[in-house]
């Protein structure tokens, strides 16, 4: 079995906790928010932000479903249902075959019945008689 290896990986550089640079500015991005908002909200509600935003930043770039981390599947998903599909259909040409199966249909022939011919009198027995004793014939 031969595996196709691409000849470039895209792979980013992590820089901190497993993260990438790009990832890493966006968790600083919610922690400025949440920070600025901590002000604004009590602390009930704030928690909760606080907990829904971090567990959906996790969800979002550490969860992979087929290879794709969910961000990347659920823009692509978008992409796919909002974009224009055409489906064309192209009729191939059929090439010959070398090999050509043909049906052929199967004459039956009608065979007349012959009737049976009954000799008027059967050699049969006489026959059995001759071997049964040895050629001797006995009279009954």
């Amino acid at each position: 079995m031969q595996f196709t290896v691409p000849k470039f990986l895209e792979r980013e550089t992590k820089i901190a906790f497993g993260l990438t640079l790009k990832k890493l500015a966006i968790l600083g991005c919610i922690g400025v928010l949440l920070f600025i908002i901590k002000f604004f909200l009590n602390k009930g509600l704030w928690y909760f932000l606080v907990f829904l935003s971090v567990g959906l930043f996790f969800f979002f770039n550490f969860v992979r479903v087929g290879g794709q981390n969910v961000f990347e599947l659920l823009t692509n998903s978008f992409n796919y249902f909002l974009t224009a599909r055409v489906y064309t259909w192209d009729k191939k040409e059929q090439t010959a075959s070398p090999i050509k199966l043909v049906r052929k249909a199967i004459a039956r022939k009608i065979v007349k019945a012959v009737p049976l011919k009954f000799a008027p009198s059967s050699r049969l027995s006489g026959l059995r008689s001759k071997i049964d004793f040895g050629g001797q014939q006995e009279e009954l």
